[in-house]
């Protein structure tokens, strides 16, 4: 279980560091709250494939739980 939470932990890092190129050039637009890091994953891929936005970050809401989603729109 640990382990599978530092994985995941790893993978939500690398989607935030990914994006910071990209948010230097687009504008960033709050996306709403998500139960679990990897339901905002989801909803950030599914708006990408649709072509609704070209990037995503995520904020941990330690003290009232769950993942803020914020997307990058050129």
């Amino acid at each position: 279980m640990l382990k599978k939470l530092a994985i995941f932990g790893a993978f939500a890092v690398a989607s935030m560091t990914a994006v910071t190129p990209l948010a230097s050039a687009a504008t960033s637009y709050y996306a709403g709250v998500y139960p679990s890091t990897s339901a905002a994953v989801k909803a950030c891929n599914d708006g990408i494939s649709q072509g609704r936005w070209d990037g995503c970050s995520y904020k941990i809401r330690a003290n009232r739980g769950g993942v803020e989603l914020w997307v990058y729109i050129r």
